[in-house]
């Protein structure tokens, strides 16, 4: 079957969240970070490993994501721009 990924309320916001583990990460379409959620409970503080790499993926998710949302945000104007003969 098909994989479809929940992206929220990306739409109003031109904001979105990627998860992983116990992070959260907050971004908007520019790929500007507004912020980072750390579950703490979720938080081994004996394993700090665990959480740098949870960042990290995050960190790539988030960003990959918010490429995508650019891309599409873009069709539409260079769809325009082809029109023009540009």
């Amino acid at each position: 079957g098909g994989h479809t990924m929940e992206l929220g309320e990306t739409g109003q916001h031109g904001q979105d969240f990627s998860r992983f583990g116990a992070v959260k990460i907050e971004i908007t379409a520019e790929q500007k970070i507004k912020g980072i959620h750390i579950d703490a409970n979720s938080v081994d503080l004996n394993d700090i490993h665990e959480l740098e790499k949870w960042i990290e993926e995050a960190v790539k998710e988030a960003l990959s994501e918010s490429q995508k949302i650019a891309a599409e945000k873009m069709q539409p104007f260079m769809g325009a721009l082809g029109d023009l003969g540009l």
